[in-house]
């Protein structure tokens, strides 16, 4: 059952490719108009200023670093870079629960397994046959893909989900792929004469020499660092929130947990009564399994309602039994439905369900729903239908 869940999720993690198809318009569309960006400002700007290539700014080593240089940086990668974390970022906004219900899987890792299997690919062919044009490619878009499901699952998780992180990485990973094409662009230009006049025009040449100067590296080797920047990034970012990940759910339950709307919340362990404080608030953890924390439903004194006669000891830890001596609430059905339940979800063996994994919040009327029947929306959902979560407004079933 656990296997057929993970081929499921899995599919329907490749199934999400059909909503992420402006990765790939997204990136062609920005190297056209990034290539005009840099033509045009390094043609504005040698016009403007012709004296701007030969000044010297500063010396490092034997390299001299010239006005020009300075410039391309900040237009043609802080620009670039700051351009891609703004429009990009925008798409992992839950602002109308477009993150929550798409990037939605009780294994969210899933959602890396994709474009990590084709970068490891891209990987084992580079060293086995050697670098080549088509696999830098495939590698390049398998990067980027990787980094941008890592910026959603960043998203999703509890813990270690800091948006100005996401919007930082995104921005180096633009950085990086912009210097990608520089250097792309330089190579090809040699073999036309037509494009090799504008990028000398443009002082692209000059600049990209420099930078590679400095770096120490060729333009292969510098191409193939930069293309992988992204999915290094990720990479990263996926072992840091592990370790932060196990810390969470060793500490569990938290105390006060916030969360933004879209976050996901961890498999909690079932908190008994002898874990209640000191003024009888009992923690419910309820989540997945990222690592993320729990919710709290507190439960005090002040609102359970007023008893007469003496207090016994259900009383004092604030836990409402029903016997079948005392008369059937005007809302339940026949005294055969009523169930001995406790404010942790115990039946009246006092067994333990284990651990939960539930983003709902603890209702007592949540057994009386059906399971084939969204609580939410009402969407019916198939009997023979193996999801957790509602296909149509992404809530998750009982």
């Amino acid at each position: 059952m656990a296997d057929r869940v993970l081929v499921a999720e899995f599919r329907r993690s490749i199934s999400l490719l059909r909503s992420e198809v402006w990765v790939l318009t997204g990136a062609l569309l920005g190297a056209l108009c990034y290539g005009a960006w840099v033509l045009a400002t390094g043609i504005a700007v040698g016009s403007a200023t012709p004296g701007l290539a030969s000044s010297v700014v500063t010396t490092v080593g034997d390299v001299t670093v010239t006005g020009l240089s300075v410039l391309a940086l900040v237009l043609w990668v802080v620009v670039p870079a700051i351009a891609v974390s703004v429009l990009a970022g925008r798409r992992f906004r839950n602002e109308h629960g477009n993150l929550e219900k798409r990037y939605r899987l009780d294994h969210p890792a899933l959602l890396l397994a994709l474009p990590g299997l084709v970068m490891g690919g891209c990987l084992v062919a580079t060293v086995t046959a050697g670098r080549s044009p088509a696999v830098t490619a495939i590698a390049l878009v398998a990067s980027v893909h990787l980094l941008v499901r890592t910026v959603a699952y960043g998203y999703r998780v509890y813990t270690l989900s800091v948006p100005r992180l996401f919007t930082a990485s995104l921005a180096v990973g633009g950085a990086a792929l912009a210097g990608g094409w520089l250097v792309t662009a330089t190579v090809l230009a040699e073999r036309s004469e037509t494009a090799g006049g504008l990028v000398t025009r443009s002082g692209l040449s000059s600049v990209v020499e420099t930078g590679l100067t400095l770096a120490g590296v060729g333009p292969a080797d510098a191409l193939a660092v930069l293309v992988s920047v992204p999915a290094l990034l990720a990479t990263a970012y996926l072992a840091v929130q592990l370790v932060a990940g196990t810390v969470v759910r060793i500490q569990a339950p938290l105390s006060n947990p916030t969360r933004r709307p879209g976050q996901r919340f961890p498999i909690m362990p079932p908190v008994s009564r002898g874990d209640a404080g000191e003024n009888g608030a009992v923690a419910v953890g309820s989540g997945s399994d990222d690592g993320e924390a729990d919710t709290v439903d507190e439960v005090s004194a002040e609102d359970e309602p007023d008893t007469t006669g003496d207090a016994s000891d259900d009383d004092r830890s604030h836990t409402r039994v029903f016997t079948p001596d005392d008369p059937v609430p005007e809302n339940s059905g026949t005294p055969t439905e009523v169930a001995t339940v406790d404010g942790m979800g115990h039946d009246e063996d006092d067994t333990d369900d284990g651990w939960e994994d539930d983003t709902a919040v603890f209702s007592f009327d949540r057994e009386d729903s059906s399971p084939d029947v969204c609580e939410a929306c009402g969407e019916t959902i198939a009997a023979d239908a193996e999801v957790s979560f509602c296909p149509n407004c992404g809530e998750r079933l009982d």
